[in-house]
């Protein structure tokens, strides 16, 4: 068995730390260790230095546009 976590956070704005820790601490409360995060439009130069310690893969809105390969 495989467990992950997948979630999605949708702003006007870059996403904050407080939002990817929320994502983090529930994710240790489930015992899921792989996570990824769907960040439309982005994260902030902050949340995305917490997300790479914790192990997060981020998706953000440029990398998931057609053609951005």
């Amino acid at each position: 068995v495989y467990n992950i976590i997948i979630a999605i956070e949708a702003a006007d704005k870059l996403i904050g730390i407080d939002k990817v820790f929320d994502f983090d601490d529930k994710a240790y409360d489930c015992g899921i260790f792989d996570k990824v995060l769907i960040a439309v439009p982005g994260l902030n130069p902050e949340a995305s230095r917490f997300a790479q310690r914790q192990r997060i893969k981020v998706f953000e809105a440029e990398a998931l546009e057609p053609g951005s390969h």
